[in-house]
């Protein structure tokens, strides 16, 4: 192209689906050199798409991105749209060496009317095999936030399942998250789905994270 310099090359993958990522090519005499190591530590957000960023107007305005720009961390974002608890996660995000992990889930079980005793079970499955692996690594759990939808099995039933479990399993590796930090207040913090918070939710689910996360 001309020069050398540093070029930003963005790709979009679509959203729910599967990807293989191929080689990359360049035409000679252009090289492709080996970006510097990241130093700080290695966060591992496990989720749904309110950790992926579903409803962020940008990738930088989600609240794993930011977070980790914000305290220095390097990120490896676990969440996908979707997706509810599976026990065996739990062994896949421990096996990334991550120095610290949240855990935000509830809401896809929820808004599925999943019994609610089937989420604890998965729930709880999934820190045993955290722990397994690495007894010492922060977990930061917080109940299901804020969703506008009215359900038979209530919001708080699932919301309550992460202290019910953190209590029950007595890791002190497990750290307890208010949820009531993460969404403060839902009539401006929240998108029209009454699911996803907006850029202004996504900018209060960091002030929370971090004021709890040491």
């Amino acid at each position: 192209m001309g020069s050398a310099a540093d070029r930003l090359y963005e790709i979009i993958l679509p959203y729910a689906d599967g990807v293989e990522f191929g080689p990359i090519q360049v035409t000679p005499p252009s090289v492709i050199t080996a970006a510097a190591s990241r130093t700080g530590r290695l966060l591992v957000p496990y989720g749904d798409s309110i950790t992926q960023g579903f409803s962020g107007t940008d990738l930088r305005r989600t609240w794993p991105f930011m977070l980790a720009q914000n305290r220095g961390f390097r990120c490896l974002n676990m969440g996908y749209g979707g997706r509810v608890v599976v026990p065996s996660d739990g062994t896949a995000c421990v096996n990334l060496a991550p120095d610290l992990m949240i855990v935000m889930t509830g809401t896809n079980e929820y808004l599925s009317q999943i019994p609610v005793a089937n989420y604890q079970s998965n729930l709880t499955g999934f820190l045993q095999a955290v722990h397994a692996i690495n007894r010492t690594v922060p977990v930061y759990l917080c109940g299901t936030i804020y969703n506008a939808a009215s359900l038979p099995i209530p919001l708080t039933s699932y919301a309550n399942v992460a202290g019910t479990v953190i209590g029950a399993l007595g890791y002190p590796q497990l750290i307890g998250v208010d949820r009531a930090t993460l969404i403060t207040n839902p009539g401006t913090q929240m998108s029209p789905d009454g699911t996803h918070p907006n850029d202004v939710g996504e900018a209060q689910m960091v002030t929370g994270w971090s004021a709890a996360i040491a």
